[in-house]
């Protein structure tokens, strides 16, 4: 039972000091090559790396040289049996005001091993909360959208191709 315990003690310090050690800032600019093949940039930010976390504040995020918003803070949790990635205060630029108004809380993204084909998303903003999920394997998407009533006052030209649900949720639903 000691030698057990001195290895399951050992494996837990083993995985701990990989994610401390980990080069978070070198897999931050990976993923931020990858996203410029799609046309999207981030710039202006900051980027340190935290021990167990990465941590990107006061960026702007581009798309096709189109200013989408910027974000206070967007941090990466790369636990081996969790991960969360979670972006703070997301103002959206003038540009994007025809498509949606307003600011992002936060948008949290996690992954856990028990459902490792599925990413679960989550958004509070002032227009509204969605949840959903994404599947990795069938490559669809399902997002419920529970908008604010001054969202629904305004009525933009998405939600009217939205399902509308019983409980006056609105259903998302794609395959990309």
């Amino acid at each position: 039972m000691k030698r057990l315990k001195s290895i399951f003690i050992y494996t837990v310090l083993f995985f701990g000091f990989l994610i401390f050690f980990a080069p978070k800032t070198y897999f931050y600019y990976l993923l931020e090559s990858e996203l410029d093949k799609k046309n999207v940039t981030i710039s202006q930010e900051r980027v340190f790396d935290k021990g167990f976390c990465l941590k990107t504040e006061e960026g702007r995020v581009y798309y096709d040289d189109l200013e989408v918003g910027k974000f206070e803070t967007f941090s990466v949790l790369p636990a081996l049996l969790f991960n969360k990635i979670n972006v703070k205060n997301f103002t959206l630029s003038d540009d994007m005001s025809r498509f949606l108004k307003g600011n992002i809380e936060s948008i949290d993204l996690t992954y856990h091993v028990v459902t490792p084909m599925t990413l679960h998303l989550s958004v509070m903003a002032d227009t509204g909360d969605m949840y959903g999920t994404i599947n990795i394997k069938d490559r669809n998407i399902s997002l419920n959208v529970s908008p604010s009533p001054s969202l629904l006052k305004e009525a933009p030209f998405w939600l009217k191709k939205l399902k509308k649900s019983a409980e006056g949720e609105y259903l998302y639903e794609t395959i990309y």
